[in-house]
């Protein structure tokens, strides 16, 4: 089944539009007369077929100046149900719009609000004041025939059978979503969906994995010679919120009975090899190579945030946290001491003690905070990231604290998994909880600010695409508002010819774009 929409007509939603109709179509010629209420479908047999390429349906610009309404028109389109009420005022005003969407031969779907305004023979059953139908079209009386609730009705998709409302999809990249930085650890956004209607989503913020792909694998089959990017790195570091060398004066904690953390070791070392003749440290031979060194100094670091950020913190409600004196934060010092090894074990036993120091305080914090975190991947997240590390190639780790990725090389499916497992840690899922987002940083560096927007809105489609074309989804309704608006003349100029390429890559029967430029002279449709 390949839902196409084709038709929208306005009455009133509270904004500058009334009574006007837009045709999205060169399938069909429409026309609506709202006196009569009977509506003229006839079919247009001199349409030019896959002008856009096989998988491409059209692609609709709107053009309009500032405040004329086109961000309007994408927000009736694409927006869900909940966010539409909001922004048409639909609880106290009345709103009356409906949109058409051609399934096949005389078979179509009608969504909207207010149904006394449709052109539609009868409706035995009270229709919600927003509602999503399938009807057939009676060219005789010029009207649609009622026939079920979308949620209703099925289609067999290669031998299953498929919920219509599940064979189409909306994403919405709009000016007004949150701001995206994939060079910051944002959780990304999804929308409520429980109106019985074709699905609407935001284009969502692009993972790290994502980015990764999509460098690798499609910018340079889009952009040849114009994208700059070359150089193009993921950095990744760990984020310890005490990094000052006084930190050795307060850190209490013994993880080594031979002495200071690695950490210290290997600043110590660094400061006498800068000729710094007012520190005085013994000498500490290091018997692990960098990689070892990044995994380990990553580690303490972690232990670090949670001993002086968590269990020794000072609450402000000082009866609620009674019991948790120094008598309670010596008695967890005095395990993780009598478990205590030396740093001239070999890297497992280091590796595995640490990993048991986490586990230790992190069960102190869900005794002191009173969390019972049964779904908490907290301690999961920290190992399966590091056993990914240390499948990485040896020439990423530059120094203890840095770990730098070449991006645009061949892909690495190491490197993928890697940022896999980061993402899927750092999603708003609470079966997932972890802190891995503010423990380790990472970020793409080397991008000028036209190469970080055209990766940004490239990846972000990458991303959404990918992650709503299942099985059942057949077709894909895309809205962009002002997608270009930061990119260079010549990148803003040429960007149809980008997104026309970059979707041939994609899996799916039909691809509606709706597109309002950033700016119409020269857009270089």
């Amino acid at each position: 089944m390949n839902a196409k929409l084709v038709y929208l007509y306005i009455k009133d939603i509270n904004r500058p539009f009334e009574n006007l109709e837009f045709t999205f179509t060169n399938d069909f010629k429409i026309q609506f007369n709202p006196d009569n209420s009977k509506i003229i479908i006839e079919k247009n047999d001199e349409t030019i077929q896959n002008f856009w390429g096989e998988n491409i349906n059209s692609i609709d610009v709107i053009i309009g100046r500032n405040g004329s309404g086109k961000s309007t028109l994408l927000d009736l389109l694409a927006q869900n149900r909940m966010n539409r009420d909001n922004l048409f005022n639909e609880n106290k005003k009345k709103v009356e719009w409906f949109v058409i969407y051609h399934t096949s031969n005389n078979k179509f779907i009608i969504e909207g609000s207010n149904y006394k305004i449709l052109p539609i023979i009868k409706i035995n059953d009270r229709l919600d004041k927003q509602y999503s139908i399938v009807c057939s079209y009676d060219s005789k009386v010029s009207k649609f025939k009622y026939l079920d609730y979308i949620q209703n009705c099925t289609w067999d998709n290669n031998g299953r059978e498929t919920s219509i409302e599940d064979s189409l999809i909306f994403l919405y990249d709009t000016a007004s979503a949150p701001v995206k930085s994939w060079v910051k650890n944002n959780i990304r956004r999804f929308d409520d969906n429980s109106s019985f209607s074709f699905k609407r989503h935001y284009v969502s913020y692009p993972s790290y994995q994502s980015i990764y792909r999509f460098i690798n694998s499609v910018y340079g089959k889009i952009e040849k010679e114009l994208f700059s990017a070359q150089n193009v790195m993921c950095e990744i570091t760990s984020n310890i919120l005490y990094d000052k060398i006084d930190i050795q004066d307060t850190f209490r904690l013994n993880l080594y009975s031979d002495g200071e953390l690695l950490k210290f070791r290997l600043s110590n070392n660094f400061l006498r090899a800068s000729g710094n003749s007012n520190l005085f440290f013994d000498e500490f031979e290091i018997n692990l190579n960098i990689k070892q060194q990044y995994i380990i100094v990553m580690l303490e670091n972690i232990i670090m945030n949670l001993w002086m950020d968590r269990v020794t913190k000072k609450e402000e409600d000082s009866k609620k946290f009674k019991k948790f004196n120094d008598e309670w934060i010596g008695a967890i010092a005095q395990k993780i001491y009598e478990s205590a090894i030396t740093l001239d074990e070999d890297f497992d036993a280091i590796k595995k003690h640490l990993y048991h120091v986490i586990e230790i305080l992190y069960t102190a914090c869900n005794e002191k905070y009173q969390r019972n975190e049964i779904n908490s991947k907290y301690v999961e997240s920290i190992r399966s990231f590091t056993e990914r590390l240390l499948d990485l190639n040896h020439e990423f780790f530059i120094t203890h604290n840095l770990v730098k990725i070449p991006v645009n090389r061949i892909y690495d499916a190491k490197v993928d998994e890697l940022l896999n497992i980061y993402d899927s840690y750092i999603a708003d899922d609470e079966t997932r909880f972890s802190d891995l987002k503010t423990l380790i940083n990472m970020k793409y560096t080397n991008l000028s600010t036209g190469e970080f927007q055209f990766l940004d809105r490239f990846s972000s489609l990458y991303e959404t695409i990918n992650k709503k074309s299942d099985y059942y989804i057949k077709n894909m309704i895309i809205c962009l508002d002002e997608p270009e608006g930061t990119f260079h003349p010549e990148w803003a100029r040429k960007y149809i010819y980008y997104l026309v390429k970059f979707l041939d890559f994609v899996n799916l029967e039909s691809i509606t774009l709706f597109w309002s430029p950033w700016g119409s002279k020269d857009s270089g449709c």
